[in-house]
């Protein structure tokens, strides 16, 4: 089949992800990073814990009235739940319990990031582009056969200052758009709606008007490449950060809600098309509390007076450690109803705040800083 034939599914499926009080919960770390995480409660990396703790997130009761769709990693996919007293020989896949409850399967598509500085002239240090566009139709095509309907593929641009020659390179720029761009439309023509993820990372001191630029800069070469490169974005989404500060920078009048969400906001209308199907939003190691209140605040922003052009866009959530950070550490290994109730405890509270509904507080969470410089998957 073609990207012409898959246009229907394409954004019927992308609407299923983003329609109001549901968004994407992003499970899609690499073995190496899901590995860390349960080191980090005292559990060690193996592939039976893995499982575990996966099949703990996808037979969680009530899961899917507040989660239309998964990120996963490639090897969850094809992984077996691990339910207590059922024989290995009877288990279902993971992926079908998230099915059960009516949630997409997704799956992460990029092979990593590599050092841009090695290959190009012109990049800054630190900065990189994503792989694994090789094969790519082939593993789409793969991937849809084993019930996946959505990718993802990250790529990451970094703010190395505040002054105006400070942000990523125009070479970092282009080459991950190109990167994303070719991506979104290889795996429309296998029937797989693209999230394009362009982060621009809150490692540093910068403000939030230098965020502001900065990203504008990133979305708008990144539309353009799309643009030249066909993607269909009735059947696309993009995932992006929400515009704040850098972590380092310790103006708390910067990142109250009110004025993280007019930012971000602002930065969406002018620098993405109408036609997009959609945003969803990562968390970036904000604490759970604060990307639930920004999410909210979000909804508040009046798109219809303050810009010239109304934009239609619900704008959801797609949250990985805040919305599992709690669930991961209330489990600890074996209490599966502790980790349950933390997760939906999140889930619900970003429902609610994509209807604007969420009062702070109102929903267990941990006011601890996610952050992670230069964070990977």
């Amino acid at each position: 089949m073609t990207l012409e034939q898959y246009k229907e599914e394409l954004t019927q499926t992308a609407k299923k992800l983003v329609r109001k009080g549901k968004g994407i919960l992003a499970a899609d770390e690499s073995n190496g990073t899901c590995g860390k995480r349960l080191e980090g409660i005292g559990v060690k990396n193996t592939e039976s814990n893995r499982r575990k703790y996966r099949t703990m997130l996808a037979t969680t009761p009530g899961l899917g009235e507040y989660i239309s769709g998964v990120i996963l990693y490639d090897e969850t996919l094809y992984q077996k739940a691990s339910i207590y007293g059922v024989k290995a020989a009877d288990e279902r896949l993971i992926i079908d319990h998230f099915r059960d409850q009516g949630i997409i399967p997704g799956i992460k598509v990029d092979t990593g990031l590599r050092p841009l500085i090695d290959s190009l002239p012109n990049a800054k240090p630190g900065e990189h582009y994503c792989s694994g566009l090789d094969g790519l139709l082939e593993r789409a095509q793969e991937y849809y056969k084993q019930g996946a309907r959505f990718a993802k593929w990250r790529a990451v641009l970094k703010i190395h200052g505040d002054g105006d020659d400070d942000g990523p390179s125009e070479r970092a720029v282009q080459e991950n758009a190109r990167g994303l761009a070719r991506y979104a439309r290889i795996v429309q023509e296998a029937g797989l709606v693209p999230i394009i993820e362009p982060e621009v990372l809150q490692d540093g001191n910068h403000t939030l008007g230098r965020a502001r630029v900065e990203q504008e800069r990133v979305y708008k070469a990144v539309m353009d490449a799309c643009y030249e490169d066909g993607v269909y974005l009735e059947g696309a989404l993009l995932k992006c950060a929400m515009t704040t500060p850098g972590a380092d920078n310790p103006s708390e009048e910067e990142r109250t809600p009110r004025r993280v969400s007019a930012s971000t906001v602002g930065v969406l209308m002018r620098s993405l098309p109408k036609e997009l199907g959609g945003i969803v939003f990562l968390s970036g190691g904000l604490p759970e509390e604060a990307a639930s209140v920004y999410l909210n605040a979000m909804q508040k922003v009046d798109r219809s007076t303050t810009f010239e052009k109304r934009r239609e866009w619900n704008l959801s959530f797609s949250f990985g450690r805040a919305l599992q950070h709690s669930a991961l550490k209330a489990w600890g290994g074996k209490n599966i109803k502790a980790g349950q109730a933390a997760l939906i405890a999140r889930a619900q509270a970003n429902s609610e705040a994509t209807n604007c509904q969420y009062v702070a507080g109102s929903q267990p969470s941990s006011d601890e800083h996610l952050h992670i410089a230069g964070y990977t998957y």
